[in-house]
């Protein structure tokens, strides 16, 4: 490793792979605000290939040296750079109003990646906090708990159920939708179903 180490840090000079530039050219310091090429396409086999190589090689020529383009690197790129975020921004996420139950248990497990530590008491009042009103939550609130996996147990208990009540109130639609002449006892059974997933039962 530290040979390598060594070989990095002598290196001062590119090959020059056949480019007919003159020393005093190829020494000149490039300009503060310079940007690289970055577009260099994938090769198709459509085009001669040393051509394509040549695009390369013109590319690495732009810097002197190893130490030289992996200085310019990070800044070139420093916007694409991932920060760890803070465990205060979770408490961001709420459950919008159509979405499922699933879909925001997904999104916040995907948020709580990108940050560095959680507290299992944090996860378990962001996860509620962002909880539309509805059965879940009235069973997290009858019986609380600060284990975040258990929590997760419970929501997918009532995700199962949110699934069986899409897929029944489905079927009712398109059986409306196929027998338009319903007697009143149907439409008054249809009426007095009980959706587990509405706040107002």
């Amino acid at each position: 490793m530290v040979e390598l180490c060594q070989q990095v840090a002598k290196d001062t000079m590119p090959t020059k792979c056949g480019v007919t530039f003159s020393e005093h050219i190829m020494t000149e310091e490039l300009p503060a605000h310079f940007r690289a090429p970055s577009d260099l396409p994938a090769y198709d086999g459509t085009i001669d290939l040393t051509e394509h190589i040549r695009k390369f090689e013109y590319a690495t020529l732009l810097h002197r040296s190893f130490a030289e383009f992996s200085s310019f690197f990070p800044h070139q790129f420093a916007s694409n750079k991932k920060y760890m975020k803070s465990s205060i921004n979770p408490f961001g996420i709420k459950q919008e109003e159509k979405e499922t139950l699933m879909a925001y248990v997904q999104r916040l497990n995907i948020a709580t990646l990108e940050v560095s530590t959680t507290y299992e008491e944090v996860l378990v009042n962001v996860f509620t906090q962002g909880l539309r009103r509805g059965p879940l939550l009235e069973s997290l609130a009858k019986k609380s708990t600060m284990d975040f996996l258990d929590v997760l147990a419970r929501a997918e208990k009532y995700i199962y159920l949110e699934d069986a009540w899409l897929v029944k109130k489905n079927r009712h639609d398109k059986r409306k939708e196929g027998e338009p002449y319903l007697t009143c006892r149907l439409k008054g059974e249809l009426r007095g179903l009980f959706n587990p997933l509405d706040p107002k039962k």
